[in-house]
């Protein structure tokens, strides 16, 4: 995409999309565009109880995330059924000057219409991905209850930091799965015909939260002293998330239909293995196997009661009564 379909699908289709989720949590959201050190840069005011929190979207997040995108579909061995790609685009990290620094990332000039489509709905769904994160942080009280104490997030210990970190990640990509949805129901020309379905929402949702979540932000390091001191989870504990979370909304939106293995063989291959194409994925799959050992295991379980330690503290900041553990995760990953 270029800079001009950039900001304006930014502004005219993902902030009007934030902002409908952050009214319907008593969230008055304004959209104030500004110029920054002379770089354009969008922020989204949330007023809450006369306080103003920004949201700030810089162009080179939108740049890092479409250069992201475009090399990752660059693949056709990733959803191979939906459009065709000319050439592989490599990237050499998810660092952000590898991504940033790629060429030839037009992809009007490698991708049928088809696949310009899917690049546009991942692109859109990993920055819906960041921003829900951050308005999860406003709408459950996490800014309000450090500010009332003095604190920022680097004051808190580890642990009760990842849980902040958690909550807005399982949050974040729940808001969306129901989003994506509802756009699915009103709006289905927007979507490849190959993705019309439960299955096909759920697939859109896990490739892209799986990379956004775990690679732009995430904390490669898989060994135990990163998974327990570190302000941010590893890669391992959001892989382990993400899977648990798409369980539970799976199940109760179609109970049973997580039971379906061939959505997780799909999952695992676009996610890891067909990425080879366009980047080492041997750093992907440590992270996987990871994900599910005894020890991120344990301290997922870890996370899991500190949330319910934290939450009465949360509580009185909060626009709603926060949901308990079981209503944001899921047995089946924690066996």
């Amino acid at each position: 995409m270029t800079n001009e379909e950039l900001e304006e699908l930014l502004i005219n289709s993902i902030i009007p999309n934030i902002a409908r989720y952050l009214d319907s949590n008593n969230v008055n959201p304004v959209l104030v565009p500004i110029v920054y050190h002379q770089v354009d840069e969008w922020v989204m005011n949330a007023k809450i109880e006369c306080q103003f929190y920004g949201l700030h979207i810089s162009r080179g997040t939108l740049m890092y995330l479409n250069n992201l995108t475009v090399s990752l579909l660059s693949s056709n061995l990733v959803f191979p059924d939906i459009g065709h790609s000319d050439s592989i685009i490599k990237l050499n990290s998810f660092g952000l000057y590898d991504v940033l620094d790629l060429e030839d990332v037009n992809p009007e000039l490698i991708f049928d219409i088809e696949r310009q489509q899917l690049q546009k709905l991942v692109f859109s769904a990993m920055l819906k991905i960041l921003i829900l994160h951050e308005c999860t942080h406003i709408i459950h009280g996490h800014l309000k209850y450090l500010v009332n104490n003095k604190l920022t997030q680097k004051d808190l210990p580890p642990l009760d930091s990842q849980t902040l970190e958690l909550d807005a990640d399982c949050i974040a990509i729940s808001a969306l799965y129901h989003q994506l949805f509802s756009d699915l129901k009103e709006h289905p020309t927007l979507f490849p015909v190959q993705l019309r379905s439960e299955t096909g929402m759920i697939k859109l949702l896990g490739y892209s939260a799986n990379f956004v979540l775990q690679y732009l932000v995430g904390v490669g390091e898989s060994n135990l002293e990163k998974l327990v001191t570190n302000s941010h989870y590893t890669n391992a504990v959001k892989y382990n998330l993400l899977c648990s979370t798409l369980v539970t909304l799976m199940d109760a939106y179609n109970p049973g239909l997580s039971d379906d293995l061939s959505i997780w063989v799909d999952f695992k291959k676009d996610g890891i293995y067909n990425s080879s194409e366009v980047i080492d994925h041997h750093s992907i799959i440590d992270d996987v196997k990871f994900a599910f050992s005894f020890e991120v295991q344990c301290h997922i379980t870890a996370i899991a009661k500190n949330w319910e330690n934290m939450r009465p503290k949360l509580e009185p900041y909060s626009h709603y009564k926060l949901p308990a553990i079981n209503d944001w995760s899921n047995s089946k990953f924690f066996n």
